[in-house]
């Protein structure tokens, strides 16, 4: 991590002045993009010798974590999207989308790439070290603001959902069917929730999500902290000690969890019966159809971290584009 030298991939010293983290020239060719006179030395490591993971994933590891990526807390809100917005609009938003933000994620690889010393992404950079690269110092910042606003609407929709669900799952293997939580309104106190006698079992019928989700019926006022959200922090408080590579058994785990899930809805709602005129061709409102498409494709974040610790066999483009396609 040190400002005065790196070691090259030949294993020789090599001085690490601000001509070496210049954006420069092409192995062979003209330059692509006119060199950056600014130093990144103090914002990227030596892919070696670092206790920030080292070069690992595999093709199979970079496809699970894109894909667990993308199939986040925002496909919650899909089913609603096509009932309100129809199956038309959509699927097309989907297409165009799906395709953009894969091409993204692939021109923001050939950007790093294109930094000097990084042609094989030998240098550990991050999403905004090669904006500087490219933008400069205050669009660095802009984007790291940016960044992190971006990652904490992410993470804070995944744990939220997260923790109901496992609320639910609480309640679903109690005898009492019910679950617990510390409540902080005008005095603190524990409260609880039991799910309803009866729920709905016949063809056609409706479910009450204010009845159905802990906590959301009313039963709660103010600010709660759950036994789902507490179970949720002791599994993911030790992922967030690791690094990247460190997760990708994990990862692997949730894959397979992911495609049993989906077999099982699938078998369920060809056995209950499809209803067509659940998702007409075109629905009357659109309003949340944008953003709960765009929210479930900002897997381009996570790029610079997985290249940073993907084996250099791995293709970027091969990669994202089978995650996509899978998707």
């Amino acid at each position: 991590m040190s400002d005065e030298g790196d070691v090259t991939e030949g294993g020789e010293a090599n001085d690490t002045s601000e001509q070496d983290h210049d954006v420069g020239e092409a192995d062979a060719g003209a330059p692509l993009i006119k060199p950056l006179k600014r130093s990144l030395s103090s914002m990227s490591w030596s892919a070696s010798g670092t206790s920030l993971g080292m070069k690992t994933i595999g093709f199979s590891g970079s496809v699970v974590l894109t894909v667990n990526n993308i199939t986040g807390a925002g496909m919650l809100t899909l089913p609603q999207v096509f009932q309100d917005s129809g199956w038309v609009l959509p699927s097309l938003l989907f297409l165009v989308i799906c395709v953009t933000s894969t091409l993204t994620a692939t021109f923001f690889t050939d950007a790093m790439a294109r930094i000097r010393g990084n042609h094989a992404f030998d240098r550990r950079l991050e999403f905004s070290c090669v904006v500087e690269a490219f933008m400069g110092k205050v669009w660095k910042r802009i984007a790291l603001v940016m960044l992190v606003i971006c990652l904490y609407s992410q993470i804070l929709s995944g744990i939220v959902a997260t923790s109901q669900i496992l609320d639910s799952f609480i309640v679903y293997i109690a005898p009492s069917r019910t679950t617990y939580a510390l409540q902080f309104n005008e005095r603190v106190g524990i409260i609880n929730w039991t799910a309803p006698a009866v729920h709905p079992t016949g063809k056609g019928e409706p479910c009450n999500r204010a009845k159905e989700t802990p906590f959301e019926d009313g039963s709660s006022d103010g600010m709660v902290i759950t036994l789902g959200y507490l179970l949720c922090m002791v599994v993911l408080v030790p992922f967030s000690m690791q690094n990247l590579e460190d997760s990708i058994a994990a990862q692997k785990a949730a894959f397979l969890l992911l495609l049993c899930s989906c077999c099982v809805f699938v078998w369920q709602f060809w056995s209950q019966g499809l209803d067509l005129s659940r998702v007409p061709a075109f629905g009357g409102s659109y309003s949340g159809m944008f953003g709960s498409i765009i929210f479930n494709y900002g897997f381009i974040v996570m790029i610079p971290s997985w290249v940073n610790e993907k084996r250099p066999d791995v293709s970027v483009n091969k990669t994202m584009w089978t995650s996509t396609l899978v998707v």
